[in-house]
């Protein structure tokens, strides 16, 4: 699971919530619902994680999280 804070800086790694994202591009609450859905996301929950994860192409898995402030990573 992803951390909610970066360990080093400690800037919140919490984002956007996903329901708004679709809304403010659809302006339909139907449309936001269906789309946030896809991401296990409703109009009460679910927020986009700021962490940029660190795929190995060769083990086929992310194996660290990187912070989009202070470009420090960690281990998953």
């Amino acid at each position: 699971m992803y951390k909610d804070i970066c360990p080093f800086c400690g800037v919140s790694l919490v984002g956007d919530k996903v329901w708004d994202h679709f809304y403010n591009i659809s302006k339909d609450e139907a449309k936001a619902d269906t789309e946030a859905a896809k991401y296990g996301a409703t109009k009460e929950f679910g927020h986009w994680n700021r962490a940029i994860a660190i795929f190995d192409r060769q083990c086929k898995k992310t194996i660290a999280l990187e912070c989009p402030d202070c470009n420090m990573r960690w281990d998953k």
